[in-house]
């Protein structure tokens, strides 16, 4: 029984780590370049406004996901509530079950479309910024802020997880050692992709760091010389 709970978790915690590391960050919006000019680095601004809509669309989307996942488990909890030919009281059980997962899905979908996250927090505050090299500044800052957070969210979900296929390997029950095997690899898989797939964040300011500055990119050439032996070359972009 163990087994089958720890592989409906770690499925359930997989589903929400695939949704959220591979969202892509969409292109700015219409009317403006997708992509900065040749010769200039993408600003902050820009990595943080991409990083903001992301959210919000993301946001959105789960929000009417949940929606819709708890008002189908009110309403199969009240058809549940409301059976006559209840000898066992099952009915009522799940019923009432239901409509308390029902109701937290659905305020968990309210909070979900209601509050802005903490980059589409971050994006609208720059409106009050007048100064293009005071926004930028704060845009980088805000990434910073906004990256290491994520990376101590990750770490900690990456802590968990380590626990929990630690603890399914010493604990006892009447599961059998291949059980407790099982769910330890289950969770360690999941504990490794956590830690090595980076967040949206993440890769924001690491895109936006990426792109400051002059970069040295080598190339190496080898080949035959017309008249036998071989040559190499190796030249540098800046």
């Amino acid at each position: 029984m163990r087994a089958i709970l720890s592989v409906i978790m770690v499925l359930g915690l997989a589903v929400q780590g695939l949704t959220e590391e591979r969202t892509p960050i969409p292109a700015v919006a219409s009317g403006q370049e997708k992509t900065a000019p040749q010769g200039r680095p993408s600003t902050a601004e820009e990595y943080l406004s991409r990083l903001a809509r992301t959210n919000r669309s993301r946001r959105v989307t789960m929000g009417i996901i949940s929606s819709a996942i708890g008002a189908s488990g009110v309403a199969l909890g009240l058809q549940g509530l409301a059976e006559k030919s209840d000898p066992l009281g099952l009915d009522r059980l799940f019923g009432t079950f239901f409509v308390a997962a029902g109701g937290l899905s659905l305020a968990g979908a309210a909070l979900s479309l209601a509050l802005p996250s903490r980059a589409e927090r971050a994006y609208t505050g720059l409106h009050e910024i007048q100064d293009s090299a005071a926004r930028e500044r704060t845009s980088a800052a805000a990434l910073a802020r906004l990256a290491s957070s994520a990376r101590t969210r990750r770490l900690i979900r990456v802590g968990l997880i380590s626990a929990m296929a630690v603890a399914a390997v010493v604990a006892g029950d009447d599961g059998g050692p291949s059980d407790r095997i099982f769910s330890a690899t289950c969770c360690g898989a999941l504990a490794l992709y956590s830690f090595l797939a980076k967040s949206r964040e993440e890769k924001a300011y690491l895109g936006y760091l990426e792109g400051q500055g002059p970069k040295i990119s080598p190339e190496l050439r080898i080949g035959l010389a017309p008249h036998g032996g071989a040559w190499a070359s190796l030249s540098l972009e800046f």
